[in-house]
């Protein structure tokens, strides 16, 4: 009965022009009687397999209603015990392909795929049977056969991947002193030491730990599955650089004790930390310098280095003296024999030493100082005319060459009693050369400051003036003649006085700066006389400032006068002193002439004291 009814089935699945609406109710029918599906599992190995892969193609997969699952599951079982699972999963993936798979053949499918352990496969052709399910909702199929099968798929691959996962992979444990270090594997960051990375491939990866200011350490390291590889390192901080530059260069550079050479210099891959350096040079201080290294870092450093000191002896240096180094005062030391100081610790180089003291003329001097040497500078002040410390303004100025001032003649200037004459003066220079008044006197180019010719002589009433080695006044003519001995140097101003009383020779007196010069009355032959003669007669002739008879000797003063004063008097030392640096007053008692010459430019100059005019001849001018 059994096999009648399995031939009876076999051949209306070899039918293949059997239509799916009339073998789907059949089937139905089929498989819902009982022991069918009992005959289905019972099948020999006499059965053909093109016999199972004709019925695969009826669609009586999705026929079955109820317990499909054991259907679906007897129809693989048979397939298997048959040997055909690879013929029946060929059927229906094939169907797939042709767009032919419904939810029952994708889940027949899957249960072909698990029971080839292609439990991947299986819950893919799952999730495609849930999805056609979903999609086209008007075939029957039971979505519950999915759900649990779907689940416990995905927690066996789940399961089976990762014990294969563990079986070929392994992890890395990192280390580093300090801590805090970035990890990297292949590339990727993986974390910061201290760290242990999981899931890492079996397999050669490369380690790479970074960390700001250090060194990155990297390194190759192997991984065994189901083992921990574990690198441990000390990181290396990073180098720093030192740039050392000097003034002057060529300094030796010592550090931390050692020479490493001289500046300019730089140094690389010097270990972070602190260093000392000390720069030295010959004749120079060393410069010790505090600094510290920081990785990957570079320092530089700039020094001038201080030269050793030198000094400055300071000879014949007068005591009140006051001393400047570039203008700058300084205080020097002084040394035992008294006329010496000594001015210690200059820089080197060049500078500018000034001595000052009140009433003398100030020294400036340039000098150059070496390291630890000791140069010697004059001290000695020549004292500073009265004239400078004056507060005068302007001057008459002669050019030795034509130049004087003419006064007409004034009875009030034919002094016969007593006379004072006083006068500032400058010369230029005196020249060598024999001057035309040497004939008539016998000196050799005279600079006349004031002067009255006489009749019929050169010489009239008075005459004063000087030589380089000389100063003179001259009375009545040549032949009456008192003079002094003193040296006048060029370019220096001196107050020049002469005071007389007739008939007194012997109190005549010169006066430099306000120091007494005695002198002596002589003649034309150098024959001493009294001085004591009066004028023979009175003269009438006008007045000369810085010169004698311009009509009839070409001598002339060749430089400056001021402060010109006549006095019907005579003046004592005190008061020549008193008023020789200042201006007096036109009202002052005696005075006769006074010519202050403040006035720049003019070429009329009036008398302060009588109104009396002086005129200026030649290129004379106030200035």
């Amino acid at each position: 009965m059994k096999k009648n009814i399995f031939i009876f089935l076999m051949l209306i699945i070899l039918s293949v022009n059997a239509s799916a609406l009339i073998m789907a109710p059949f089937l139905k029918s089929l498989v819902e009687v009982e022991g069918v599906q009992n005959q289905v599992t019972t099948l020999g190995e006499s059965v053909a397999n093109s016999t199972l892969r004709a019925f695969l193609k009826t669609g009586a997969l999705d026929s079955a209603r109820e317990k499909p699952e054991e259907f679906y599951k007897k129809v693989v079982d048979q397939a298997e015990e048959t040997g055909s699972l690879d013929e029946v999963q060929e059927i229906l993936e094939t169907k797939v392909k042709e767009g032919k798979a419904t939810p029952a053949i994708l889940f027949t499918l899957s249960m072909v795929y698990e029971r080839k352990g292609m439990k991947r496969e299986a819950y893919k052709a799952l999730e495609k049977a849930e999805k056609e399910a979903k999609k086209h909702p008007q075939i029957a199929f039971n979505l519950t056969l999915v759900y649990g099968r779907k689940e416990r798929l995905k927690s066996e691959i789940d399961k089976a991947e990762s014990e294969a996962f563990a079986l070929t992979h392994g992890s890395i444990e990192v280390k580093s002193d300090p801590a805090g270090a970035e990890v990297y594997i292949d590339g990727k960051k993986r974390g910061e030491t201290p760290v242990t990375v999981e899931g890492v491939a079996e397999g050669k990866h490369q380690i790479s730990i970074k960390k700001s200011d250090y060194k990155e350490e990297i390194l190759e390291a192997e991984v065994h599955g189901q083992e921990t590889t574990r690198i441990s390192r000390e990181l290396a901080l990073l180098p720093g650089e030192l740039e050392i530059t000097s003034e002057p260069a060529g300094s030796t550079v010592v550090m931390n004790g050692e020479e490493v050479g001289v500046t300019p210099l730089k140094l690389e891959e010097l270990k972070p930390g602190k260093y000392e350096l000390v720069l030295k040079k010959n004749n120079y201080e060393d410069k010790i310098i505090n600094l510290e290294i920081k990785p990957g870092k570079t320092v530089s450093v700039e020094k001038d280095l201080i030269p050793h000191p030198g000094s400055v002896l300071v000879v014949n240096f007068l005591s009140g003296s006051i001393l400047y180094i570039d203008d700058n005062r300084v205080y020097p030391e002084y040394l035992t024999n008294g006329n010496a100081v000594v001015i210690k610790d200059i820089k080197p180089g060049n500078h500018k030493i000034k001595i000052k003291k009140e009433n003398y003329i100030t020294v400036e001097k340039n000098i150059f100082i070496e390291p630890e040497e000791r140069i010697e500078v004059e001290g000695k002040l020549e004292e500073e005319s009265a004239y400078k410390q004056s507060s005068f303004g302007n001057a008459l100025c002669l050019d030795g060459n034509g130049d004087y001032g003419k006064i007409a003649y004034s009875s009030k200037l034919n002094l016969r009693n007593e006379i004072t004459i006083e006068a500032w003066i400058y010369v230029k220079s005196f020249s060598d050369k024999p001057g035309d008044g040497e004939g008539t006197w016998g000196y050799r180019n005279p600079q006349p400051v004031i002067s009255q010719c006489h009749n019929g002589s050169s010489a009239g009433n008075y005459t004063f003036g000087l030589t380089s080695n000389k100063i003179f006044f001259v009375f009545e003519t040549i032949d009456s003649r008192f003079e002094g001995k003193y040296n006048f140097e060029p370019g220096k101003w001196y107050h020049i006085a002469v005071v007389h009383k007739y008939k007194h020779g012997s109190d005549t007196r010169f006066y430099i700066d306000g120091k007494e010069l005695r002198g002596k009355w002589m003649d034309d032959t150098g024959t001493p006389i009294s001085g004591n003669e009066l004028p023979l007669e009175n003269s009438k002739n006008p007045y000369f400032v810085g010169s004698f008879d311009p009509g009839r000797l070409k001598v002339f003063f060749n430089g400056y006068i001021d402060e010109l004063r006549v006095w019907r008097m005579v003046k004592s030392k005190s008061e020549i002193m008193s008023s020789m640096k200042n201006e007096i007053s036109p009202e002052s008692k005696g005075l006769v002439l006074y010519y202050r010459f403040n006035t720049e430019g003019k070429r009329k100059v009036k008398d302060l004291a009588n109104k009396k005019i002086l005129y200026l001849k030649g290129d004379s001018v106030i200035k």
